[in-house]
């Protein structure tokens, strides 16, 4: 298989030798076994067997080519049973051997665990017994345990390929030696291709933190940039002899591993492994398969832990033996804290309970003093407190006691000054008391004025109350943005809003306090409005009929409005509402139902059929025509056939992915236009976006990297999409140069939405693409929209400098993630590097390779707003001219005529029909949603 290209609005891979492409790491299998349907590479039958055809992706990170398939350990809709992860009985000495491994520098992945999650990790270790000359791991085998060397010795081959791909080091294979970054002085200081000596490191030049490491890029023999890659994926895979290992365990003894010994010819002893070694930390991450064969020297045994308890800890699915202090206790907790919850949601929430901070408290020791001004909340995880003294002069109360789940402190959120004065005494008298706190700034911080927010919440309320609002099937996110648009204006007494038969601006009034009057002198009637009441509806809907075209347009009214006492009321213009909802025809019209959103009119037999744009393993994609409107209807059709996504289990994935596409609606998110099926295969109409991959904009033959004018424009595009998503609760989770396409008018379309999904809290799939993955999500700690905003950062660092901040050729991907969860990386300097990055841009960048997701540009209070209000991004939003495309765009794609797809490569038009077992009648109805 060669590298990867993305077709015209349809996100599937196309072979490119020459082309330098990224891997998706294919996520688990509860999410996904590809990147979505149509994810194509080549194959003369066209049906590969996914997981063989994407064992080197551990090899390919750097090239970014093909996919890979990693196994789920759980359905995130069904969580594990916590006694899955079996606690094993050990030594101190054991213990304290195993953590002194885990913990010697070697394996970042340990370094971010908490000393639970490390104790839960050593309980679960089984110890197993090998047979000298037992192959332990075979190169090539898919991963999925880390070992520890207890005693013996192990020799570790790799094969004279690996050897020639630069693997040929205990480092580079992840084999849990020591790793040292090095830097390549011979790279070019050509624009994109950039090296760093240790002396170049300031903080002038990085992000948040120092650089770690020196990204280059390599010139391949026709000078064109690519990042090398291992192993082709040509050769027969299938042909990868499993080692013969069996585990036979009873109560008594330990494991036992025996294997063949038999080594391929080509296979050269690179170092040997002693106690204290370990090996293997990346399956710990995904089913990587293996860079070296691991044989026993002697007899020996090690210590050993699969990736499914690995991931049940780091997710935050622990046994009932732990300690329950984590998010999801947190969030329940959260739940019954009324001041919060009646005017949160779940999602926001989700956002209070990651960013809460655990406490520990000794028995006898204070959490409150009473008198004292306090301004954190606090949510008791574990052990009992007792709650005395409580009240003040004659207003005494007998002592309570609080344990697991109660909260005090709720009311500080809310101070107007420093905090709130603590009303009564609070003393632990457990052990250990545990509770998980915020303060009043962190509060702040991550969701803004709690005060402001219930201002909010009662005016969201009121705006859904009234008819024309309540029955035009708006959603959560738009009434949100309705009632923050809304501005808050006093009036004196006597003050005159309108007069009957003058212009005066439309708008909606809500009133909040005081009262008006309004008269209407036509029919003889005077009313008198109060708190809570609103007006303006009618002129409203006269403004769309008088001047359509004008929401600024004043109109005549026939009521007078006048303010009978100091009044303060909410003011929605109808410009901010239309900025919102469209057209303000569309209040008091339910929307469409999600499905009437697909074009119905148009048939299978409608369309003709010009040439293919890709071939993948579910089928291909097309580019056709309406026979009816030739060069009018243009489309990308994918093709998937069911057997296929059968085989994969991709049946729900697959109708996610068409129900996400169909809710969204944006100018620069790819548009779904029709769905069919028929008997053998499932068929998605996507508009054609003739433009081209953003990947090939910024990456040429003669240079990588665009202006920084350029970046600031796509980024800006991107930026308008994700936040449309974002505000849905969707998450895109595979942002990158590849599925982004460029349209005529040279505007962003945001493509591929296979991984997409809709999240309330946090989902704890594996998924994306390596260079891009954020560290939360390497590390198995549950993710949300913040991995798209660290993604961002990622995107707008390749534009500028012309390659990824993390990644460099020659690089192991076990270092690769340790830079990427240390988030350290280097900027170029532009006299010595020839790449201006300018302060602006790696102040946002920075800001959005944050290591801590809670603290992350776009995961703050503001949202993707505070992305969009920083000073990188001024004026280029104003307006919403961006979305309306009165910005001109840096480049526009030479387009010959309505199906010219020269931005694509060529392929044989092979349009044979599918002759492989047919379905049978329940088969066939798993895909009735579709």
């Amino acid at each position: 298989m060669g590298q990867t290209i993305s077709c015209a609005g349809c996100g599937c891979d196309k072979d490119a030798p020459s082309s330098n492409k990224k891997n998706a790491l294919v996520e688990i299998e509860d999410e996904g076994a590809i990147r979505g349907p149509g994810r194509i590479g080549r194959s003369e039958s066209m049906t590969y067997n996914l997981k063989q055809q994407n064992l080197n992706i551990h090899a390919r990170f750097r090239g970014r080519h093909g996919v890979f398939v990693a196994d789920a350990i759980f359905d995130e809709e069904e969580q594990p049973d916590p006694s899955q992860n079996e606690q094993l009985q050990k030594t101190e000495e054991e213990i304290q051997f195993i953590e002194e491994t885990l913990m010697d520098g070697s394996n970042f992945v340990f370094d971010f665990m908490t000393p639970e999650q490390r104790t839960e990790l050593i309980n679960c270790m089984e110890c197993i017994c090998v047979r000298k000359d037992g192959i332990i791991i075979r190169q090539g085998d898919e991963g999925d345990y880390f070992y520890v060397i207890k005693e013996g010795a192990i020799d570790v081959y790799v094969s004279e390929e690996q050897q020639n791909q630069d693997y040929n080091t205990p480092q580079d294979l992840s084999l849990g030696q020591s790793d040292v970054d090095g830097n390549d002085p011979s790279s070019s200081a050509k624009r994109g291709v950039f090296a760093l000596n240790r002396s170049d490191m300031n903080k002038e030049s990085f992000g948040a933190e120092s650089c770690v490491g020196s990204p280059q890029c390599q010139e391949n023999h026709n000078g064109t940039k690519h990042r090398k890659t291992m192993i082709s994926l040509d050769h027969d895979l299938s042909a990868i002899k499993r080692s013969s290992i069996s585990v036979n365990q009873d109560d008594t003894a330990p494991s036992s591993l025996s294997g063949s010994s038999s080594l391929d010819a080509n296979e050269k002893l690179v170092c040997e492994l002693g106690p204290g070694d370990s090996f293997g930390e990346l399956a710990l991450l995904y089913n990587c398969p293996r860079m070296a064969t691991c044989v026993a020297k002697k007899s020996c045994s090690m210590w050993r832990v699969d990736l499914c308890a690995f991931r049940r800890i780091m997710s935050g699915v622990h046994s009932k033996q732990s300690s329950s202090t984590n998010e999801f206790d947190a969030l329940e907790a959260l739940k019954k804290v009324t001041i919060l919850s009646d005017v949160l949601d779940e999602p926001a929430l989700a956002r209070v309970a990651n960013a809460l901070i655990p406490i520990k408290f000794k028995c006898g020791e204070k959490l409150c003093i009473k008198g004292e001004v306090g301004d954190t909340m606090h949510i008791i995880s574990s052990g009992e407190v007792l709650i005395h003294n409580i009240g003040l002069g004659d207003s005494q109360f007998k002592d309570i006691k609080a344990g697991p789940g109660d909260f005090f402190g709720e009311r500080s959120l809310l101070s107007d000054k420093a905090g709130e004065t603590r009303s009564a005494d609070i003393t632990a008298t457990s052990d250990t008391v545990v509770t998980l706190v915020m303060s009043k700034e962190q509060f702040e911080t991550k969701l803004g004025s709690l005060k402001d927010i219930m201002r909010l919440a009662l005016l969201q309320k009121k705006l859904m109350t009234i008819s024309s609002f309540a029955t035009s099937g708006l959603e959560p996110f738009q009434f949100d943005m309705l009632t923050k648009s809304a501005k808050e204006v006093e009036f004196e007494a006597g003050h005159v809003i309108a007069i009957a038969g003058k212009p005066t601006m439309p708008a909606l009034y809500l009133i909040l306090s005081g009262t008006v009057q309004i008269s209407d002198e036509q029919k003889g009637t005077v009313n008198v409005l109060g708190k809570e009441d609103h007006f303006g509806t009618r002129i409203l809907h006269v403004s769309q009929i008088v001047n359509n075209d004008d929401p600024t347009a004043e109109v005549s009214t026939p009521l007078t409005i006048e303010v009978m006492e100091p009044t303060k009321c909410a003011i929605l213009t109808r410009e901010a509402i239309e900025q919102v909802i469209g057209s303000i025809s569309r209040l008091g019209k339910p929307s469409a139902p999600i499905a009437a959103k697909l074009n119905r009119n148009i048939q299978m037999d409608d369309l003709k059929k010009h040439r293919i744009l890709g071939i993948g393993s579910f089928g291909s994609v097309w580019l056709v025509e309406h026979k009816e409107e030739k060069s009018t209807y243009i489309y990308a059709l994918k093709v998937m056939r069911k057997r296929d996504i059968l085989q994969h289990k991709m049946t729900k994935h697959v109708i996610r992915e068409k129900n996400i596409m169909i809710s969204v609606d944006h100018p620069f998110i790819i548009n779904l236009v029709a769905t069919f099926q028929d008997a053998s295969s499932l068929y998605m109409l996507e508009n054609f976006i003739p433009g081209g991959e953003l990947f090939t904009v910024i990456h040429k033959p003669e240079s990588d990297g665009i202006p920084n004018e350029a970046a600031r424009f796509y980024c800006a595009c991107v930026t308008e999409s994700l936040a449309h998503l974002h505000k849905r609760n969707i998450c895109f989770r595979d942002l990158k140069p590849e599925n982004i396409l460029i349209d005529r008018d040279g505007y962003c379309i945001l493509i591929d939405l296979g991984f997409a999904k809709l999240v309330l809290n946090k989902t704890h799939t594996m998924c994306g693409t390596p260079e891009y993955l954020s560290p939360e999500l390497i590390l198995h700690k549950g993710h949300n929209k913040e991995v798209d905003h660290w993604a961002l950062g990622i995107l707008l660092y390749e534009m500028i400098v012309g390659q990824s901040p993390f990644a460099s050729p020659g690089l192991a991907e076990v270092k690769m993630f340790r830079k990427i969860v240390n988030a350290k990386f280097p900027f170029p300097d532009q006299r010595r590097h020839g790449i201006d990055v300018t302060d602006k841009a790696k102040d946002v960048i920075a800001r959005l390779l944050t290591k801590n997701p809670s603290e992350r540009l776009g995961s703050l209070a503001g949202g993707d707003d505070d992305i969009k209000n920083h000073p990188y991004f001024e004026n280029i939003f104003k307006n919403n001219d961006l979305v309306r495309k009165k910005i001109k765009a840096p480049w526009l794609p030479q387009i010959k005529n309505a199906l010219d797809a020269s931005n694509f490569e060529t392929y044989r038009n092979d349009d044979h029909q599918y002759l492989g077992k047919k379905l049978t009648t329940s088969e066939q109805s798993l895909f009735q949603e579709f």
